[in-house]
């Protein structure tokens, strides 16, 4: 298996074809994330293409509330060991900065259209990015097809009948639910 590119604040210098790509902070790498990435890994597959997940060196809650006492699940060694053990093969680390959050999803759209030619982008089902966030499942629904990609929606994954976030995994770490946690995070599935 190919090693994993790491890029940090840049795009790669090579424009990419056929990217399969994804947009989130992938924050503990949870059993919702797992199935984002093995969509993208099939369909990277299907069409000789590569999987790509754009990130966040910073979580962007620390941009706007930086007195928010923010703990990750993951660090950025621990995220990059379990995205390549999931096969992706390209992750993007952005610094998440003012400039990055009064972009508009559609801005942003372009800005990595520049080096990535994107075939298909999977989300999950209540993934926005852009200023305000409004780059939501119904507006990127809307403009795919300008930008010429497919956009896959990942529905909510559940563990044990309880919606998997990673806001909620945390909650479990803080209130020594570490059963909870694991079931979430689904170690043990992949």
């Amino acid at each position: 298996m190919q090693r994993m590119q790491i890029l940090k604040n840049n795009l790669p210098q090579k424009k990419v074809f056929n990217a399969v790509v994804s947009i989130g902070v992938f924050d503990g790498v949870h059993i919702g994330h797992v199935a984002i990435v093995k969509k993208m890994r099939q369909i990277a597959t299907q069409i000789g293409g590569k999987s790509v997940i754009i990130t966040f060196l910073n979580h962007p809650r620390c941009l706007f509330d930086p007195d928010f006492e923010f703990h990750t699940i993951t660090n950025e060694t621990q995220k990059n060991a379990l995205l390549e053990h999931l096969g992706v093969d390209i992750v993007v680390y952005l610094d998440f900065t003012k400039q990055l959050a009064n972009m508009s999803y559609f801005e942003f759209l372009q800005w990595i259209s520049s080096q990535f030619e994107i075939h298909t982008m999977v989300l999950g089902y209540n993934h926005c990015f852009g200023k305000n966030r409004e780059g939501n499942i119904l507006n990127i629904s809307k403009i795919a097809p300008k930008f010429g990609f497919e956009l896959i929606v990942i529905e909510q994954q559940y563990a044990n009948g309880i919606a998997v976030s990673s806001s909620r995994i945390r909650q479990a770490i803080e209130s020594d639910d570490i059963s909870l946690a694991n079931s979430m995070l689904g170690r043990n599935q992949y």
